[in-house]
């Protein structure tokens, strides 16, 4: 039997400065007030992303594992 691990943390995201995040993860769940920019890499090559992700909106199984998801939003704000 496997056992599920989720860690949440919480992000204050400039406007319009990217901030990278660096986990090993086939999932993602986003916890934002507004649309966030997400794109995932493993090894340093995109493998892909999403433009406009808002709350509550969760990408996976993704195919590959990603290594970094990089989140960038057009407004100053937290998101988890």
């Amino acid at each position: 039997m496997s056992s599920l691990v989720m860690e949440i943390e919480d992000y204050d995201l400039p406007a319009g400065q990217p901030v990278a995040v660096s986990r090993r993860a086939t999932y993602f769940l986003l916890m934002t007030g507004s649309g966030v920019d997400v794109e995932f890499s493993y090894k340093g090559s995109r493998i892909g992303g999403g433009k406009g992700l808002q709350g509550g909106d969760a990408v996976g199984p993704l195919s590959q594992a990603y290594d970094q998801v990089t989140l960038t939003s057009a407004t100053s704000q937290a998101v988890k």
